[in-house]
């Protein structure tokens, strides 16, 4: 099922370039071809948000990747040697052997940051940071997980403008209580066990830019998509 909500805009907070925000920076780090992957990866993108236009993917070392907080967030690879212009791609999965701060990227990234003539190494040295997603007038998603219920909140919030960095989750009947959900490896937030919001919720959701969006009627059940108006 797809549906359509308005959202309310509120609220702007100062954040740091320690954190997984538009302007944090790695320099001169490992990167590699790798075309052996999908676009959903290991932040399990689903067919209800599909890979957006010219924007490649590109998997992230495993120190990085923690609780996939960089899932979604678009980066700006740059080659250390400036022999060919950078390319802006989207983090979609985890390298579990990549060196520290390294990326492993699909052909398409690759080839733009490196060429595609014959005897191309395939490793170099880039530089990274992490920019706003250029999507155009595509806005925010939200999707329940397969099994997702009124007893089981699971939620991915696809198609930001930057990192999401917070989801809270409040039942029409809670008196103003937001249950706090948390970020899984697997890029779904979910709420505590003995938490729930029941069949439909307000999802409140923060971005590393500072704004927060308050998204009202959302309907909790297995694999629903939600198209907002709005983006953070």
């Amino acid at each position: 099922m797809i549906s359509f909500t308005l959202a309310t805009p509120f609220a702007v907070t100062t954040r740091s370039l320690d954190s997984v925000a538009v302007g944090q920076k790695f320099t001169n780090v490992q990167g590699t071809f790798w075309q052996q992957s999908s676009w959903g990866g290991e932040c399990l993108f689903q067919n209800s948000w599909p890979q957006p236009t010219n924007l490649p993917y590109v998997a992230l070392a495993v120190n990085l990747y923690g609780q996939a907080e960089y899932c979604g967030a678009c980066i700006k690879v740059t080659p250390v040697d400036r022999k060919h212009p950078p390319k802006i791609g989207i983090i979609n999965t985890v390298c579990a052997n990549c060196p520290t701060n390294a990326l492993d990227m699909g052909p398409d990234l690759y080839n733009s940051i490196m060429g595609n003539t014959p005897g191309r190494p395939g490793l170099t040295h880039v530089d990274w940071e992490i920019v706003e997603c250029p999507l155009g007038n595509s806005n925010m998603r939200l999707i329940s997980k397969d099994g997702a219920s009124q007893w089981h909140f699971s939620l991915q919030v696809a198609s930001t403008i930057t990192p999401v960095t917070k989801v809270e989750a409040r039942s029409p009947t809670s008196q103003n209580k937001w249950l706090i959900a948390k970020r899984k490896e697997y890029n779904y937030w979910e709420l505590a066990p003995g938490d729930a919001v029941g069949g439909e919720a307000e999802i409140r959701v923060t971005c590393s830019s500072g704004r927060s969006v308050i998204i009202p009627k959302v309907k909790i059940f297995s694999s629903n998509l939600v198209i907002t108006n709005t983006n953070c």
